[in-house]
């Protein structure tokens, strides 16, 4: 795993904080080890935070197709199951998962 720093514009869902993020007063907004949301991006926004220190791994790739795709499709997964994968296996799966229920709610 390494640690990067990235534009709040190329945040992806499912990224970790490495570090804390803090406002230009130096107040901590997020602590390190939070799991970025859609909220936390357009928070980043409104405070003009202009990029965030993630931790960032091979598997992230995987998390980030998933990402990519409409918000509303994982909110609909998310009711549907209460599960965070935990290895490449299970990220591959809810890769699936998530492209399946876009493919059916597009149609």
């Amino acid at each position: 795993m390494e640690i990067r720093t990235i534009d709040v514009s190329e945040i992806t869902l499912g990224l970790e904080l490495a570090e804390p993020v803090k406002n230009l007063q130096g107040q901590m907004l997020l602590s390190a080890g939070t799991t970025l949301a859609e909220n936390h991006i357009r928070l980043f926004k409104i405070w003009g935070i202009q990029s965030v220190t993630v931790n960032y791994d091979e598997d992230q790739a995987q998390k980030e197709t998933a990402s990519s795709l409409d918000y509303e499709t994982m909110a609909i997964l998310k009711k549907r199951i209460s599960w965070v994968p935990m290895n490449e296996y299970e990220a591959e799966i809810y890769s699936l998962a998530v492209q399946t229920i876009s493919k059916q709610t597009k149609s």
